[in-house]
């Protein structure tokens, strides 16, 4: 685990981490205590898109870039052991990105049953499940594209788009349907579970493969 943090670290130092770690989860519980005090239903879905929105933008400030023709791979093209570091900063991150979104939602939750006068039964911890794996699979979806941008404008209108459409299929075709009785997270389930796992695999792949591309195309660059 210590191995992994450090490569997790190749992309960000400790002021990054900190803020990470400590201070998004505050600010985020804390705007969850505040929007949960003005609504009596549950705040998953509310709290999917302000997940989606700092991972999105957390990831401009650590990887952006990093599929991009022009990203200076230097320093990992230089060293046998530069493609497995990127590929384990990559899991690194992942798992940092998994956990995070399942404690702050557990967190969230929790805070609900206190505030509310609200049972939660064991369809909303599955609803709860669920949003967990969509807002993971989004944001990993959302940044495979966004890694291809290095221009902070380019890269906030795009990703806000996907973030939007990924917002609205979260509060309406599923939280809004299960309040009305009409969506059972059991059927949602298995289909996030594949995007979770599958926008994985896809992007770990990927950005190996514009790493190892980028030795060609600096070849032919050099001709």
């Amino acid at each position: 685990m210590k191995e992994l943090y450090r490569k997790h670290c190749l992309f960000h130092g400790d002021i990054y981490n900190i803020v990470m770690f400590v201070v998004v989860p505050i600010v985020i519980v804390l705007l969850h205590i505040w929007m949960q005090s003005l609504i009596d239903v549950l705040n998953v879905s509310n709290l999917a898109v302000l997940l989606m929105l700092v991972g999105m933008y957390a990831d401009y400030y650590s990887f952006n870039g990093l599929t991009a023709k022009d990203y200076p791979l230097g320093i990992f093209k230089n060293s046998i052991k530069g493609r497995d570091a990127i590929k384990w900063a990559l899991v690194a991150d992942q798992v940092r990105r998994f956990i995070q979104i399942t404690f702050i939602y557990i967190v969230c939750n929790v805070i609900t049953m206190n505030m509310k006068p609200i049972t939660f039964t064991s369809s909303d911890w599955l609803l709860t499940l669920v949003c967990i794996l969509y807002v993971y699979a989004s944001t990993t979806t959302i940044i495979i594209i966004g890694r291809n941008i290095t221009t902070f404008a380019a890269y906030t209108g795009l990703s806000g788009i996907l973030m939007s459409i990924s917002g609205v299929i979260v509060s309406l075709a599923l939280f809004y349907r299960y309040c009305q009785g009409e969506a059972d997270p059991m059927n949602w389930l298995p289909i996030v579970f594949v995007l979770a796992v599958f926008s994985t695999g896809v992007m770990i792949k990927y950005t190996l493969y514009r790493y190892d591309r980028s030795f060609m195309e600096e070849k032919h660059h050099d001709k």
